[in-house]
């Protein structure tokens, strides 16, 4: 990590323009797709039959009260006056207040159920690399012994969705054996069996790549030639293999980040928890608008810099990235803006150098 650190330093007056047009280009593609994201959302909400001021099947507010409601939410404005609005309330920062919970706002629904979503995913997101790393690891290491139990149960973990394992944690760790709390959300007990359901497939995946990444690192002859030298085994794992078996792992941490975050979806209505992701749910069924587009942004928003930063972190750990980036550069530059007349007597010439 210092020798990342100290290389990134010194050609940092090299590659950081290019790094920054990189990022860039990055950044304008990924605000590109959450524009497309948040129209897409925009226009599927608006199709979905209902409305947010009548329980679904039992019309409790008259017609006349309806039209007043909707009038006085802009929601009898036509389609394209209503985009509008929305994503100019939107550049502002004014997400509006929710049409069911008609005295509190989006930014205060998502401020104050974010905490509860973060502490979820991030203690999925620990368990779920710290585990897989140790588990790929001593599936390469101990290939007889705990190989084909530890990948077979990989990908029976892959194949597995979240809330099917959640459900069946919960039953026997909670109902059958009263280890934990069923559901509800409170202290450290609670967090366990939901941690442990959004985990495991995240974990799964990280087993896997890392295998195939430590397997391929003991072959390579800077190792070999460390084991020759004499040596422990434990320091050449952990100063020659582990660090380039983190590169697949780091490059899977966007990805990661947004499996984790949209698996609370289920997560949380399962164990109760006030999430984010019940928050999602709960406002979907309601026809909730302000409170589902708010949400959309925040998620899209939140992936978008995750996306960033896993660019960031790899350019950081590997040089090679970097490297990539300057020959692409030099290319660039040494392409001709004029291009050169072919000779047409090209024996004539060899002749002459003769």
């Amino acid at each position: 990590m210092l020798k990342s650190l100290e290389s990134f330093l010194i050609q940092a007056p090299y590659t950081g323009i290019l790094m920054f047009s990189h990022i860039k280009k990055r950044f304008l593609f990924n605000l590109l797709s959450l524009w497309i994201v948040l129209t897409l959302t925009f226009l599927v909400m608006k199709t979905i039959p209902g409305d947010p001021f009548n329980e679904e099947g039992c019309n409790v507010i008259s017609e006349k009260s309806l039209n007043i409601l909707k009038a006085h939410y802009g929601l009898d404005k036509p389609l394209y006056k209503q985009y509008s609005l929305y994503f100019y309330s939107l550049v502002k920062g004014n997400f509006g207040n929710s049409l069911v919970y008609r005295d509190r706002s989006v930014i205060n629904i998502i401020t104050t159920a974010f905490p509860a979503s973060a502490i979820l995913g991030l203690q999925s997101l620990v368990l779920s690399i710290c585990g897989g790393i140790l588990l790929g690891t001593l599936a390469a290491l101990k290939r007889k012994k705990y190989r084909h139990y530890i990948l077979g149960t990989s990908i029976l973990q892959i194949s597995t969705p979240a809330f099917v394992f959640a459900t069946l944690v919960q039953y026997i760790f909670a109902v059958k054996l009263p280890l934990f709390p069923v559901a509800c959300w409170g202290s450290f007990s609670h967090t366990i069996l939901p941690t442990l359901a959004l985990a495991v497939s995240p974990m799964a995946f990280i087993t896997q790549l890392t295998y195939s990444s430590v397997s391929s690192a003991l072959n390579k002859d800077y190792v070999l030639f460390a084991y020759a030298k004499g040596l422990p085994p434990l320091k050449v794992i952990l100063k020659h293999v582990l660090p380039y078996a983190l590169f697949p792992t780091i490059s899977y941490s966007s990805f990661l980040i947004t499996t984790v975050m949209t698996g609370t979806f289920a997560i949380e209505n399962i164990f109760c928890i006030p999430g984010l992701g019940k928050w999602f749910i709960c406002s979907i069924k309601q026809r909730d608008y302000p409170v589902i587009l708010g949400l959309a942004a925040f998620y899209g928003t939140f992936f978008m810099l995750a996306s960033l930063a896993s660019d960031l972190l790899q350019a950081f750990i590997d040089p090679q990235i970097r490297y990539s980036h300057m020959k692409k550069n030099k290319k660039n530059k040494k392409q001709p803006h004029t291009q050169e007349k072919a000779n047409p007597y090209p024996k004539a010439n060899t002749i002459k150098q003769n």
